[in-house]
């Protein structure tokens, strides 16, 4: 549970609240386990998509200094995300 606190980025107390809200208001029936399934294969999946558009966008990132000419460029060129991504 630890692990998944950590990975949520969120305190462990907060997620062993949240469960103890979730059994409460499911009855206290087994659909817990593939609850928490869900939401770790969901969490997988978020993070392995912002990984690949960081990487894309790292690649992004060195063509367009591989292009730059001076000095000037350089100390001009923006790092991050292009507006409206």
């Amino acid at each position: 549970m630890t692990q998944a606190a950590e990975t949520m980025n969120i305190g462990l107390s907060t997620l062993q609240r949240w469960l103890r809200q979730y059994r409460v208001k499911s009855g206290g029936t087994g659909r817990l386990a593939a609850s928490c399934t869900n939401i770790c294969d969901a969490i997988d999946q978020a993070m392995f998509t912002m990984g690949l558009q960081i990487h894309l966008r790292q690649r992004e990132m060195k063509e367009e200094v591989d292009k730059l000419t001076d000095a000037q460029a350089v100390l001009d060129y923006v790092v991050g995300w292009p507006e409206g991504s």
